[in-house]
This record gives structure tokens, sequence and C-alpha cells, in this order.
């Protein structure tokens, strides 16, 4: 959990907690003091870039699964699909 239980914050570990954490970055009538705010968009700026990072690998280690001979015959096990 992040450390912000002493503004009365409490965020969950996990991706799936990341839009309660923007939307208290995002509310301006939140009493999150400045350089906690900026700290938090620092955080979520991250995790955006590397997610997309993410997704770019994964589409071209698919293209190139398609073009490996080998990558062809362990396609039944659908480890590519997810």
């Amino acid at each position: 959990m992040l450390p912000l239980t002493t503004l009365g914050q409490v965020f969950p570990a996990g991706i799936r907690y990341l839009d309660r954490m923007k939307a208290l970055v995002e509310d301006a009538a939140s009493e999150l003091p400045g350089l906690i705010r900026e700290e938090c968009q620092d955080l979520l700026t991250q995790i955006a870039e590397k997610t997309t990072r993410i997704i770019e690998r994964t589409a071209k280690l698919k293209t190139l699964a398609t073009q490996s001979d080998r990558a062809r015959r362990l396609r039944p096990c659908r480890v590519w699909d997810r």
C-alpha cells in the first residue's frame, strides 16, 4: 500500500486500483498536498508508459511468432492468445 494512510487514503497494491488513485489525483477538491499529487501523477504516467511498451512488444512478439517455425509448432498451446 502507498504511504498515504496519514492523509486518510489507502490504495491496495494492484493495477485494478489505479483508477482510484487517478480519481483522487485529478480531484481538485481532495486534500492531497501538491508534492504528493505530483508524485502520484508521475507514478501514473510511468505506469501508462510501461503499459504501452508492454502492449507494443507483445504485438511484436506475436508477429515474430507467426514467422518462426518453432513458434508455430508451439502455437496449439495457446500461450500467445493471452
